[in-house]
């Protein structure tokens, strides 16, 4: 891999690291970076018990863009902003939970993170980490609420699928009628396979359903399927997001 290739990896790892989702595991962080060897490096495993893991965490990304590039880069405000960017990316790239406000709270940080992984502190981390709780929570009443009644599909309506070519919604509101079409869009998309599965099949009381049948059997497949995404999401705790480096 050459070296242009590898700083964005690097971030990447830091990244992960950073905010820890998955990167840091069997007290190893582990990255193929030139394609037939591997590099390990060791978490850091503090001697003071006292110290945070937070502040471990900020070690080992240290050690990581030290020891880990052929040519280091800067902690700087362009390595920040690219941090950023990825973890806003990384937490919410449908757009489908923060709003605009809460993205123009964040930006303060933006040209700061370079700062706060210097002293091991993790201000940005805790208030998008916090914010997106409280989203999460209001964000599944919205798809509750969008499932309970049927669908028609005979109007024309549209929806961009590619959270990088639409905006973060100005208010609830919008972001309440961003779910909905979500919403539709899937059961649209389960209620086409259902009728697939129903030309195919050779049960009588599959090939008897109505339309209007399947689409309620599809609104209840989204909807468990939704609950089953969002339990996975609120798994997701505190050891969980910075990682074990230490027991």
């Amino acid at each position: 891999m050459n070296k242009k290739a590898l700083f964005p990896l690097m971030l990447l790892i830091a990244v992960g690291v950073f905010f820890s989702f998955r990167m840091i595991a069997d007290k190893k962080l582990q990255s193929n970076i030139n394609g037939d060897s591997e590099i390990y490096i060791e978490p850091f495993i503090p001697d003071n018990q006292d110290i945070t893991k937070s502040q471990a965490i900020q070690e080992t990304i240290m050690q990581i863009i030290r020891d880990g590039h052929y040519s280091p880069k800067d902690i700087d405000d362009d390595f920040s902003k690219k941090v950023y960017t990825k973890f806003l990316e990384m937490t919410d790239f449908g757009k489908l939970f923060f709003l605009a406000s809460d993205i123009q709270e964040f930006s303060q940080y933006e040209n700061g993170i370079d700062e706060e992984i210097k002293s091991g502190t993790t201000v940005f981390y805790d208030v998008v980490t916090n914010r997106i709780k409280e989203r999460m929570k209001e964000a599944e009443a919205y798809y509750d609420e969008a499932l309970k009644n049927p669908f028609t599909f005979t109007e024309n309506d549209d929806i961009e699928l590619d959270g990088k070519k639409i905006q973060w919604c100005e208010d609830k509101e919008a972001l309440k009628l961003r779910w909905l079409r979500s919403m539709k869009y899937r059961t649209l998309a389960r209620l086409e396979e259902l009728k697939e599965q129903q030309k195919k099949s050779t049960d009588k009381k599959e090939k008897e359903k109505t339309e209007a049948q399947l689409e309620v059997d599809s609104r209840e497949n989204v909807r468990k399927s939704m609950a089953s995404y969002f339990k996975r999401l609120n798994k997701i705790n505190e050891s969980d997001r910075f990682g074990l480096l230490y027991e």
